[in-house]
């Protein structure tokens, strides 16, 4: 772009021939560019320009979310090592047929396989931190790198950093917070940027005695600008814990729940990310149960959102959602519509909020008649009489069943935009999409620019069974 003249700015009078072009041909230059770092640069080249990529991306976003509703999407799944290798599947184009590109890349610094990380977005890269790599108590190993994925070159770093570095754990929180630098740094950055983490738990080493896992509850900040960590010195903070939730709303962060060995936690603390302090307020409603596994989101300025989760006595798995007003302090349950539809095991399936849905990735739907995954058939409401031919979704009775080697991820898509005006949502109807990643739990799901970005996990299904993963899932409109 360096050489292009361009009309509105031009010094010497020469005439633009790239100004002249339809706007469509424009469109489809602009297409090729990373929407992470050159997308934004080319917005500020002249009026024309920031005109026709500000249009073309409030259209691409309204391609996006209509695609995650009609089904019209497409994975590629980047397994990265000498090379990187993308498999490209489009549900409902090929009976689990796949296409595949291959480019070489200097890309030595992948993260290994692992779950019950944490991951998120913050500027043109997906972070990712700890996790483990076993669920066995003997044989696990926990993590306390962080590497970071070029979301524009696709490629990945470990970050070196400064400072004493958190423990290694599992299940902890981390959350990205952007907080305007001071003047004589603004022009040239304006955002510093801050990673947050609590919590956590990890296995001890095996040459120990006593065998019993250690739940961490400190807090500590990556100031990514300087790549720094700092580990916080507090009086007063939350107890121990792992599984918990939290999320940033304005210039705070709070966090609900958790679990502590045998004991469940529902309790509700504030970091102000401001004065670096800790503070819990009095709750004025009924709470939801105890649990962990939850996911939470910030709706506005004033409500947090949670959905799912794992609690009681006998691990109770939720489907319920809560609503949390940080003003009055006040829980509100949401009545869920369509539950038939709802996403299995909520607790280990990763979320993510996109234009008010919650989009949960996870297995088939079982059937709870003749406990085989939902596919092609219909999500069943009524058991079946003893004299119907068919199951209730639509399989034959006492035939011969399909054998079901492979689980693969569904997208299950929670209409949330009732939510504070009515107090209800919506499960959309179940819809099997093919061919798709291989199930799995306890990795992590983040939004970016018209994508949702997968990462780890623990394989679940029937042939790959404890096998770890660190590929790369996208997931993006079929266009």
């Amino acid at each position: 772009m360096e050489n292009i003249e361009i009309e509105d700015i031009s010094e010497d009078g020469h005439f633009s021939y790239f100004s002249e072009l339809p706007d469509e041909i424009i469109i489809k230059i602009f297409s090729y560019l990373s929407p992470y770092t050159d997308i934004k640069h080319s917005k500020l080249v002249n009026r024309k320009w920031n005109r026709i990529i500000s249009t073309n991306e409030s259209h691409s976003k309204k391609i996006f979310y209509e695609s995650l509703h009609n089904g019209n999407i497409k994975w590629q799944i980047h397994k990265q090592s000498s090379y990187n290798i993308i498999d490209t599947l489009v549900p409902g184009t090929w009976s689990g047929k796949t296409r595949r590109s291959k480019v070489q890349l200097p890309n030595i610094n992948i993260p290994f396989p692992r779950f019950s990380h944490s991951a998120v977005v913050l500027g043109r890269y997906l972070y990712v931190f700890c996790g483990s790599t076993s669920e066995s108590n003997f044989s696990s190993s926990t993590y306390n790198d962080l590497h970071r994925l070029d979301l524009s070159m696709r490629t990945w770093q470990k970050v070196k950093t400064e400072g004493l570095m958190p423990a290694p754990r599992e299940c902890c929180s981390m959350v990205a917070y952007k907080q305007k630098s001071s003047k004589h740094l603004y022009r040239t950055l304006p955002y510093l940027g801050k990673l947050i983490i609590f919590g956590g738990w990890c296995q001890p080493p095996r040459n120990r005695v006593i065998i019993g896992p250690r739940f961490f509850d400190d807090t500590q900040i990556f100031h990514v600008h300087e790549s720094r960590w700092q580990r916080l010195n507090l009086k007063c903070s939350p107890t121990s814990r792992a599984g918990h939730s939290a999320s940033v709303i304005q210039d705070k962060m709070v966090l609900f729940g958790g679990s502590q060995r045998i004991n469940r936690l529902n309790d509700v603390w504030v970091f102000c990310l401001v004065t670096l302090t800790w503070s819990c307020p009095p709750i004025h409603s009924k709470k939801p149960a105890e649990r962990f596994g939850h996911s939470q989101f910030t709706l506005n300025d004033t409500t947090i959102l949670i959905i799912g989760g794992c609690g009681g006595d006998a691990n109770t798995l939720f489907g319920d959602v809560w609503l949390l007003n940080v003003t009055t302090w006040c829980w509100s349950q949401v009545k869920v519509n369509n539950a038939f539809s709802e996403a299995p095991d909520l607790w280990c399936h990763a979320s993510v909020m996109i234009n008010g849905d919650i989009i949960t990735f996870s297995e088939e739907k079982e059937c709870p008649y003749c406990k085989i995954p939902i596919q092609t058939y219909n999500v069943p409401r009524d058991p079946p009489l003893d004299s119907d031919v068919n199951c209730s979704c639509g399989r034959i009775r006492n035939g011969n069943l399909p054998s079901i080697s492979r689980r693969h991820l569904q997208m299950y898509i929670l209409n949330c935009k009732d939510v504070l005006n009515k107090s209800v949502c919506t499960w959309a109807d179940y819809k099997y999409l093919s061919p798709s990643p291989l199930s799995r739990k306890l990795f992590t799901a983040c939004t970016g620019v018209n994508e949702v970005l997968l990462f780890g996990g623990l394989i679940n299904d029937c042939v790959d069974s404890n096998k770890l993963d660190n590929c790369v899932m996208i997931l993006s409109a079929n266009t």
